[in-house]
Parts: C-alpha cells; structure tokens; sequence
C-alpha cells in the first residue's frame, strides 16, 4: 500500500569564492569525461545568483504519489533518444530567465511532449503544443500546494496540478516578454539577455492572450506518479520524456560537453529539468540524455548527458499518463489485494461478479482492492502483459494488466482515464450491471458493488 512520507530537504554548503576561470581550468585538469567553459548564460552571475534559479524540493518519492516500477528485461537498447523515436514531439530548449521556475519548465515540457506522443500512437499524427509553464509559475500556489512559482517548486505538485486543473498552451500564457509574456527575456537570436535583478513571481491571470477561452484551452494529464530508478529507461520508450530533479554543484554550471560527473565544488541547490533519452559511452559508461531550460547557449547547445547515478538524478522522477494514450500498456500500480474467494472452473466469461457467481473461474482470483469498495473476479497477466477480452454482457470498459500484488500483476476493467467525478459517474456505463467505476491511482477501475 502506498503510504505518505514527510518530505526531505536538502541541505545545501556555502560556494565556493574561486573566480570561474580558475574553477574552469580545476574541472578540466581533474578529469578528461566532460569539459567544463565558459557559458555565456551565467556570465553576470556569482554562485549565490545561481542557487536563485535553482529552486526544485528535491523530495524523492517522499510524496503522496504512486510507484510505477517497470519489469525489467533484456530488451532495453544501449542507447535512446526521443527526438528520434517520436520525431516532431519532442519541444525545443526553452529559457526559464532569471526565476527559479525549472520545477515549472520541466513539467510543462515532459507533459507537452507526452500529448504529442499519445497523439501519435493514437493515429491523430505529430501535433506539437507547447503548454505553458506560466501557468505552473504563477497559478499553481497557495499554501498546501508546495510550489512558490520564481521561488521554487515541487515535482510532485507541478504534474498533480496539470491532472486537477490542466495546462494551458504557450500562446494562452506566454512566458518571457519577448513573447508577450511577464518574465524578462528576450528573443531567441539575442539570448540569454538575463536581466540584472532576480524577478518576483507574477500574478496569476487567467486570461489568454491569445484571446482562446482558457477554460477550453487547458490540456491535462490523467494519472501521475513517480517512475523507479530501475524503470525509467522504458518508460522514456513508451510514453517519452520524463521530468527529473538533481543536486547542482558549481561544477555543473561550466559544463560545455561530455558525461558530466560532479568533480569540485560545493552544492548549490535541487534543479528540475527533462530527461529525453539515454546512451553509453565507451569510457564513462551509461549516461542520461537530458534537455536544460538555460537557453542553447548553455552547455551542449542547451542539453547535457550525465552519468547514472550522478547527483541523485534518478531519484527523484515524475512522469504520468496522457487520456488517449493506448498503443503501450501502462505500468503496473502496485495495490494491496484481498482474496476474498477461491477460484473454480466452468465460469464464464472473465472479469464476473463474484458477488453474484459465488466464485470466479479457473485462472482467476476473486479479489478486494484495499480501500477500494467492492469486489471483481481478476484473471492474472500473461508473461507479454495481455489480458482475456472476454467481459461480460454490456460491459465495454478496457481489459488492462493494471494491478500488481503479492501474487504477481492482474488484469482488471479500466473504465476512466482519471479520477474526476464526471468521468467516473461517465465510466459506470462501462462497467456493467452490478458494477461501478471506482477512482484509484489516478483512473478509474469497474468493482462489483454489494
């Protein structure tokens, strides 16, 4: 069972005093794995201006969010790159400017990737939008929600509030004042620009600038969770790029090109970028392919790789699943599982109200989800994670291996695509007499009532 945890903060020392130039020539001579320079981004900056922008909780899974775990196996590439494998989805470098908003881009970004991909699996073709992160920076605040816009955020929060209330596009809420927008920024060609002083959070308006209805132009996500350190290679295979927190160092801040890992200097601060990909190289090993929010003219032309492991990066990823994504079967919720019933044979067909049955037939289990009202009877995954698709009279909610247990993962109806109450009270229509749509881990999932 998924329980919650207080979070973890991270204590960070005081900066170094080492002029950037001889931090520069330390970082190179101690090492041959990546090459450290000047970035041009940072040219007005001490360490203390860096750890403003740096302004991610790093929380680890210490959060109210799911699990997703992922069964490993051999089929895993040596390397993978997701402007590849989903061309056309995957949104260019961005700049975050002078505000501590990284938990806010690397949300937006992953999820505007993610509803171009489920587009393309669904038939509908590569249509990229990019989401707006002002909308994360300037609306998603208040007391109980962890996120305090150019002051800082959480992963957790970021992708919970584009599930509740979704993100509008760019165009609605346009970001840097080049655009329209609030932030002070200029345009691409002329970047980074950075303004002389660190900005204060904007108001939240919710009007698009655009002239769309906001309302109408909210795009959201419907299950959101945390990927485990051991999953995080297939799920940037089947949904794309994922949303990643790590300490940076002041090394990190001159990193041009190579496998970063850290080498000198103390920590500034938790910074929250995207993980589009990952590879091998043959001196430095494995290493995560990852898209910054400091302009292209940082580092590898705005992206960067660095080494598994490195800097807690895998410890703290969040990711979640867009409504019309259906080519890839989602990942697993671990749940408890009561038995509350023996199986027998001769019962047909699967997925029966073992309520009404007295029992399930061979193959299954009739079980209880802890917390969740009402029971089903849940035949087991095949090895391929396929589930029967024989359900019973009117019932037209998707067979889905979606529950894992002690006695290994089980199919189950999956009958909303999220937890909102129009979409649940909509999924009690697929479910069947007897049966109604419950909410759990973020989607919906048909139990047979009492």
């Amino acid at each position: 069972m998924l329980k919650s945890a207080a979070l973890a903060l991270l204590a960070f020392a005081a900066p170094s005093s080492a002029s950037p130039d001889s931090l520069i020539a330390e970082i190179n001579s101690m090492q041959d794995g990546w090459v450290a320079g000047r970035n041009t981004f940072f040219d007005k900056y001490e360490s203390d201006d860096v750890s403003a922008l740096l302004g991610t909780t790093l929380e680890g899974h210490n959060n109210s969010l799911p699990t997703q775990t992922w069964e490993t196996d051999s089929t895993i590439p040596s390397s993978f790159d997701s402007r590849t494998a989903f061309k056309g989805c995957i949104g260019p470098i961005l700049n975050q400017a002078d505000c501590g908003s990284c938990w806010a881009f690397g949300a937006a970004e992953a999820i505007s990737d993610r509803h171009c991909i489920a587009g393309m699996k669904g038939g509908k073709g590569a249509s990229f939008l990019q989401l707006a992160p002002l909308d994360l920076v300037a609306c998603d605040g208040g007391f109980f929600s962890g996120n305090n816009g150019c002051q800082g955020g959480q992963l957790s929060t970021a992708w919970g509030y584009a599930k509740r209330t979704g993100l509008v596009t760019e165009k609605c809420l346009p970001y840097g004042k080049s655009e329209g927008g609030p932030i002070p920024t200029c345009a691409p060609k002329d970047q980074p620009c950075m303004p002389p002083t660190f900005v204060k959070t904007p108001s939240c308006k919710k009007v698009c600038a655009d002239g769309s209805d906001f309302l109408s132009d909210k795009h959201h996500v419907s299950s959101v969770y945390n990927v485990d350190s051991s999953s995080i290679e297939k799920e940037l295979m089947a949904y794309g790029p994922v949303e990643a927190a790590f300490t940076v160092y002041e090394d990190f801040v001159h990193y041009k090109s190579g496998v970063y890992k850290h080498t000198t200097g103390s920590a500034l601060g938790g910074h929250a970028i995207k993980i589009i990909g990952f590879g091998t190289d043959p001196k430095e090993g494995k290493f995560w392919l990852v898209q910054n929010s400091w302009t292209t003219t940082w580092g590898d032309g705005g992206y960067f790789k660095i080494g598994y492991g490195e800097c807690g990066i895998e410890d703290n990823v969040v990711a979640g699943i867009i409504d019309n994504t259906s080519a890839v079967t989602a990942p697993t919720t671990s749940v408890e599982m009561i038995f509350v019933g023996a199986p027998e044979s001769d019962a047909t067909p699967h997925y029966e109200d073992p309520n009404t049955t007295g029992s399930c037939q061979a193959g299954e289990e009739a079980v209880q989800i802890q917390g969740i009202k009402g029971k089903m009877c849940s035949p087991k995954c095949s090895s391929t994670g396929a589930c029967p698709t024989d359900v019973p009279k009117g019932v037209t909610a998707k067979p889905t291996c979606a529950l894992q247990g002690m006695g290994g993962k089980f199919c189950a109806l999956i009958c909303s695509p999220s937890t909102d109450e129009r979409s649940l009270r909509a999924g009690d229509a697929m479910c069947g007499a007897n049966a109604s749509c419950k909410a759990i881990s973020g989607t919906g999932i048909c139990t047979y009532d009492k």
